[in-house]
């Protein structure tokens, strides 16, 4: 039997993701080195395995205590993949402030059937666990735990909308269905990207960086796989790219097509720094082989810096705003409710008047723009009017580019 102690170191190495094999080990050598004492006796992989586990019947009995406690609880859930496998993620809420983790799992498939499942058992186990401690009958700690769920908070799916409804028949319970409020912009993003792809067609417009999302997109994440992929991008160049013009080595994110704001954001920055990434690929840029020279093309094309630009100015006016407005909120989701119409109140009028949009005043939550603190919208503000009369391309399309956000 180990003190408390020692349970505490083993725990804090396995929150530092050191392997449970490696553990005893560890400790030994670190108090022989810097306590310069001998310890006849640490605890095997077997133990510190066991010791693991502890951890996740401690924190299953803490969060049951809070949902007993707890009158109005919110489940939400969430599933992605992760180096290949299918993870599922359940969260426990009440306030703006408590947020816990109630379960997660390596599961396949994302169907109704299986987030229903992979809920109830979570609150099962969690029910049983905690009955078994304190004496009491598992069915009556489960219905307590049931009867305090009030609401969902999920993205805006299908099969979320359908795994509330069966949650309601399994729980006999009304619950609310809340919806995150960040994740319309990944709706937008992808509507986006597929009129990006509509405006290439039409106007004939041919990129050289590889995708499917349009040339904009595809020169984006280009610029992305320049920036951080080894072997076929240059991430060493690119850093003293970054350092030759003092800007911060998180200038250029890494691309990802769901990540929200992540394509307007990146949009921005590119046509912000466009003649010095031009400079670069060009001169200065020994790697990236052909992806080097297809940025290089993409970035002399006028008509892609156009839907570049376009991106940008959504990105200013539209999904930036939305993120700072959302993101980090301490906003109840139901009282968001007015920010949201009047963002999409400034986008109606925006499509019934695209020619504001060269040289918008407000953002679409109505707040003043300030160029003068901001360079990558003074760049895209300074040449608004120089798309519009100098690329040869008639207004309409500039329009569409924007009306698709």
């Amino acid at each position: 039997m180990y003190s408390a102690l020692v349970r505490q170191c083993i725990y804090q190495q396995l929150l530092c993701d050191v392997p449970i094999t490696n553990c005893g080990t560890l400790l030994k050598n670190f108090i022989q080195s810097v306590m310069g004492k001998r310890v006849s006796r640490v605890p095997c992989p077997t133990t510190c395995s066991q010791m693991a586990y502890e951890i996740g019947v401690l924190s299953t009995i803490q969060l049951t205590e809070f949902m007993l406690s707890t009158k109005h609880l919110c489940l939400s859930w969430d599933a992605t993949s992760l180096e290949g496998n299918h993870v599922k993620e359940i969260h426990v809420t009440a306030n703006k402030v408590i947020c816990l983790v109630l379960d997660i799992r390596y599961l396949p498939g994302g169907t109704t059937a299986d987030y229903v499942s992979h809920i109830v058992s979570a609150l099962t186990e969690a029910a049983a666990t905690y009955a078994r401690l304190k004496g009491l009958r598992q069915e009556e700690v489960y219905e307590k735990i049931k009867c305090a769920i009030s609401s969902t908070l999920t993205d805006r799916a299908a099969v979320n909308a359908c795994v509330t409804r069966l949650l309601r028949d399994e729980f006999d319970v009304e619950l609310m269905q809340l919806n995150c409020n960040v994740h319309p912009l990944d709706s937008v993003a992808r509507d986006v990207r597929k009129h990006l792809c509509l405006l290439d067609k039409d106007n004939n417009i041919v990129g050289h960086c590889y995708g499917s999302d349009g040339t904009a997109a595809n020169l984006i994440n280009a610029v992305s796989v320049l920036r951080f992929k080894d072997g076929t991008g240059d991430p060493c160049g690119f850093k003293n790219f970054l350092q030759h013009y003092e800007l911060s080595m998180g200038t250029f994110v890494r691309y990802v097509g769901n990540r929200l704001h992540v394509m307007f954001h990146s949009a921005g920055i590119l046509y912000t720094h466009h003649a010095k990434l031009i400079s670069f690929t060009e001169n200065e840029c020994t790697g990236g082989g052909l992806l080097r020279v297809n940025i290089l093309k993409d970035l002399k094309n006028d008509d892609i810096m156009v839907q570049v630009w376009a991106l940008g100015i959504v990105g200013k006016l539209v999904s930036g705003p939305w993120m700072t407005k959302f993101y980090s909120s301490e906003m109840s989701n139901l009282s968001m409710g007015p920010l949201i119409c009047q963002c999409v109140k400034s986008l109606d009028e925006w499509t019934e008047k695209p020619e504001e949009i060269f040289l918008p005043t407000r953002d679409a939550f109505g707040t003043p723009l300030d160029p003068s603190n901001d360079t990558v919208l003074s760049a895209l503000l300074e040449h608004s009017y120089d798309h519009q009369l100098t690329t040869g391309r008639p207004p309409t399309d500039l329009e569409r580019s924007f009306k698709c956000a």
